[in-house]
């Protein structure tokens, strides 16, 4: 018996080109390591700002809708194995008042140890990770872990195996492809998510935190880029006394893709992500938006000499009306004019 559920990197999403492809969410996912689950304000804004904004819908059309997860996971074969997952022996199904749960486990070979002991195996360790809903109820996918001892060394250690889940997320690996899609690409609530799956909000936001950041981090996502504008914006409101956190977005203008986001709005961000390019990217730029800010100007001053700066529309408008209201307030002015 076993189960089987379409992937959500190929349901969920529709194919595209665009740099954060459910693809690349279900590559970046295979190679998922463990990732603390201690999370900070900036770390779970960065992400979802991020994986929102540098995945645009196109212009005059709208988000696609996401589908119920219920309708893309079942377990509807008595035999085989579970997509999404390797090759697993399902155990047994049973059904809990809350969720569905199914036991797995996997056939592994003997592992060996560096001392060069013999191994033995030394129990049964079950690890319930939540999963993607069946028959239109919340699932938990319990997995036998088998514990290996070395005889030698006395060393204890547990099968591991990424393409299920890892160690520090509570969501298998198809889970957390799933609810990273949602939260980043349809622009769904994490507590929404969460109610899908049946889990709390914490368990979906690490999840997406470990993913994006896999995504934000591929080597693949930043192409060659001709035209690169700079702007400030208020990251968030910190604090008691909401202290402003203020970000520079750096930003691919002809595709209108956003590369990265780092702190501050001084020069100092920008330069150190620039000089973190190689030379070759550099010198493909020809162009820079920016928004008159002198800051930004010393940016590419310094990193990108050779480009053509060219200021923002919307900051050329505001001080040529600032300058003309200054005008003709002082010429309208009925008051006699000092004395220089």
């Amino acid at each position: 018996m076993s189960s089987t559920a379409p992937s959500p990197s190929s349901v969920t999403a529709p194919a595209t080109s665009a740099p954060l492809s459910s693809e690349l969410c279900g590559e970046a996912a295979d190679r998922l390591h463990g990732r603390s689950t201690r999370l900070n304000v900036t770390r779970i804004l960065n992400v979802r700002y991020f994986l929102f904004l540098a995945h645009p819908s196109p212009r005059g059309s709208e988000r696609p809708s996401s589908p119920s997860p219920s309708a893309q996971a079942t377990v509807n074969a008595p035999t085989g194995s579970a997509s999404g997952l390797p090759d697993v022996v399902v155990v047994g199904v049973g059904d809990w008042p809350l969720w569905l749960r199914v036991v797995v486990a996997v056939d592994a070979d003997r592992p060996t140890c560096g001392c060069g002991g013999v191994v033995h195996r030394h129990g049964i360790r079950e690890v319930m990770l939540v999963d993607l809903p069946s028959f239109g109820r919340p699932a938990r996918l319990v997995w036998r872990k088998q514990r290996w001892r070395c005889q030698r060394c006395g060393r204890c250690w547990s099968d591991e195996n990424p393409e299920i889940g890892t160690s520090r997320c509570l969501l298998t690996t198809r889970a957390a492809r799933w609810v990273t899609v949602q939260v980043g690409r349809h622009g769904r609530s994490v507590a929404k998510v969460a109610a899908d799956l049946g889990c709390n909000w914490h368990a979906v936001m690490d999840a997406v935190v470990a993913v994006g950041e896999q995504l934000i981090d591929h080597p693949d996502r930043i192409g060659a880029v001709t035209a690169l504008g700079l702007d400030e914006t208020l990251f968030a409101r910190v604090g008691r006394f909401r202290t402003q956190w203020w970000s520079t977005q750096i930003v691919g203008v002809r595709r209108g893709q956003l590369l990265d986001v780092v702190p501050g709005r001084d020069p100092s961000g920008p330069c150190r992500w620039l000089a973190a390019r190689d030379q070759t990217w550099r010198t493909r730029i020809e162009w820079g938006t920016l928004d008159l800010s002198a800051s930004y100007r010393a940016v590419f001053d310094t990193m990108l000499p050779d480009a053509i700066q060219v200021a923002d529309p919307f900051h050329v408008v505001k001080l040529a009306n600032t300058a003309l209201d200054e005008c003709r307030r002082r010429v309208q002015d009925p008051r006699p004019s000092r004395p220089p």
